[in-house]
């Protein structure tokens, strides 16, 4: 998928079903519509804190039609858009898992 070329963004798996790619200005970049099977796939592996699986049952991303429902989604399927004071404290916690993971990594 593409992605941000400033490097900033993120991935984020919307309640539609589509995978998108956000920019970091909360653009959406890139957008794959999921069947059921693909979005039970990642949900698999990803953490509760970070999404609610029961949000995504009977969910089929291969019946959203259209580019503007896949790059200019209804209000409520991405994320909002973080204020400047969240957005600071997500990246320093993204610099300290950074860290956390560079140091345990150079421990082994």
């Amino acid at each position: 998928m593409k992605r941000d070329p400033s490097g900033g963004g993120f991935v984020h798996l919307g309640k539609d079903g589509v995978i998108r790619t956000i920019s970091g200005s909360y653009e959406v970049v890139d957008a794959r519509r999921l069947t059921s099977e693909q979005i039970k796939d990642i949900l698999d592996v990803m953490l509760p804190t970070v999404v609610r699986k029961e949000g995504f049952h009977g969910v089929d991303g291969t019946k959203v039609a259209g580019h503007d429902a896949l790059f200019h989604p209804a209000p409520g399927v991405l994320p909002e858009r973080p204020t400047e004071e969240e957005a600071t404290e997500r990246r320093k916690l993204v610099q300290q898992a950074r860290a956390e993971y560079l140091q345990a990594k150079g421990a082994e």
